[in-house]
């Protein structure tokens, strides 16, 4: 997706609706019936991908206690507040950075090795 102001609809691996944007680098998320809004910094979505790169995880999109070592566990540590995992999976898969797969334990993103 390029930056820009156009809002694109998405859905969580749930199949919950919500929309993001790219706002200098930046993504723009709104979820919720009020909306809620949340932002995930160009840097710390850099960062995921960094991190992640080539591993597959679960995606951990529980909000009080997400697994160890997934998604959602990196999020809480690094960006206290509400574990937005489940809109930065779908926005990661939607942005062709990572695909999802299912195990025993529940939904699991694949992170794609970049050159």
């Amino acid at each position: 997706m390029m930056d820009g102001t156009a809002w694109v609809r998405l859905r969580t691996y749930n199949g919950i609706p919500f929309q993001y944007r790219i706002q200098n680098g930046d993504r723009q998320i709104e979820y919720g019936s009020l909306p809620f809004r949340a932002t995930i910094t160009q840097k710390n979505y850099q960062e995921i991908l960094r991190y992640f790169q080539g591993k597959t995880v679960l995606l951990g999109a529980v909000y009080d206690d997400p697994p160890p070592g997934s998604l959602g566990a990196w999020l809480i540590e690094r960006l206290p507040g509400r574990n937005l995992a489940m809109y930065i999976g779908a926005i990661l898969v939607e942005e062709g950075e990572a695909e999802w797969e299912r195990s025993e334990e529940g939904a699991c993103l694949h992170f794609k090795i970049k050159s």
